[in-house]
């Protein structure tokens, strides 16, 4: 049986979570297609672009749509400490997450926490913050030009400790600065 065949045949099955009323609410909201392409939620998403569906009742919460497609196809839920992952990212252009509105169970794998951020990463999706060096990082104690200095006196063959006292600094950053670790 085609992932089309077995798509339509489903909508009558029990769900793990609510019965029949998610399965009738869940189908009508997504865009099923051949069994190749993405199946694209057509309803609600959450901020990080996940599609959502109620999960019945008022105030039961909500639960990711492709969580939802994985659990209908494979009859139980998703075991605790794992997570759906999309497998079909790389049909999208680097950081598109159009990806995480595909509820095709054909794309859907279970992984790690580890291997979902390896795939968001390697997709382009991650949102890894800028790394500032130098004067740069609002955190450094040391300007540029400070760094330059120490860096000519050590270089002319200044002692270490004649450095120290000339620019203020601390032995310990002297020995940073002269192993190159503030200069990057």
């Amino acid at each position: 049986m085609s992932a089309v065949a077995f798509a339509e045949a489903v909508r009558e099955l029990p769900c793990p979570h609510e019965g029949t009323s998610l399965l009738k609410r869940f189908w009508p909201k997504v865009d099923v297609r051949n069994e190749d392409d993405c199946w694209l939620w057509k309803a609600a998403v959450n901020d990080a672009g996940y599609g959502v569906i109620g999960r019945g009742g008022r105030g039961s919460g909500l639960i990711r749509a492709h969580h939802v497609s994985w659990e209908l196809h494979n009859r139980m839920p998703v075991p605790h400490g794992l997570v759906v992952r999309h497998m079909c990212e790389d049909r999208y252009a680097r950081g598109d997450i159009t990806c995480r509105k595909c509820v095709n169970w054909n794309h859907l794998r279970l992984g790690t926490f580890a291997e979902n951020s390896e795939d968001c990463r390697r997709a382009g999706r991650a949102s890894t913050p800028p790394v500032f060096r130098g004067a740069e990082n609002h955190l450094s104690k040391f300007s540029d030009q400070l760094i330059k200095e120490a860096q000519q006196m050590l270089r002319a063959g200044a002692r270490r400790r004649d450095v120290m006292a000339r620019l203020g600094i601390s032995k310990t950053h002297v020995g940073r600065i002269a192993r190159g670790e503030h200069a990057r």
